[in-house]
């Protein structure tokens, strides 16, 4: 799969011959520049076995499955592993034992209440407390860094 997405990516697609009727036979406007194989594949409709007479490459089904999907959500992929990378982050930031919530004003009373009654150990584990909004998270990363040094 991925020397698939590197041949994809070297396959340059040029805005002139039969690929502008397969585009416009799956609705889409004429291309205007050219664009690789890997970049036309983000392209809802657009697929591999559709490709195939303009880009001269032969995938197997299998394959030709996973480099669709791989294409089409690359986006959201980068997107989990950026939040999964932050969220680890967090969970590495510690919270001093018997902190005070209530004197955070800052706080929401729901975010106060739980996090006193809960105590949790970590940045981390607050976030993923129920009722802990991401502003509550902000204020309590905030106040940590100016108060823990």
């Amino acid at each position: 799969v991925e020397d698939g997405k590197t041949q994809l990516q070297e396959i340059r697609i040029h805005p002139k011959g039969e690929v502008q009727e397969y585009l416009q036979s799956l609705g889409y406007e004429p291309m205007q520049f050219g664009t690789t194989a890997w970049e036309l594949l983000k392209r809802p409709g657009v697929t591999l076995k559709g490709l195939e007479p303009y880009i001269g490459v032969h995938f197997e089904p299998e394959v030709a499955f996973q480099l669709e999907i791989s294409q089409r959500y690359e986006g959201y992929i980068a997107k989990a592993r950026r939040d999964a990378e932050h969220l680890k982050k967090m969970d590495s930031r510690p919270i001093p034992a018997g902190m005070n919530y209530h004197e955070m004003d800052n706080l929401s009373l729901e975010a106060r209440q739980k996090l006193s009654e809960i105590q949790p150990l970590t940045l981390g584990q607050a976030s993923r407390i129920s009722g802990i909004n991401p502003a509550d998270i902000a204020i309590l990363s905030l106040y940590l860094k100016e108060n823990t040094h």
